[in-house]
């Protein structure tokens, strides 16, 4: 469950600068 977390703190963070960068 934490690792989930863990996984979920540094993929949503790129995914919206990935989606900034367009």
């Amino acid at each position: 469950m934490v690792s989930d977390l863990m996984t979920w703190q540094i993929t949503l963070p790129i995914a919206l600068a990935a989606a900034a960068i367009g």
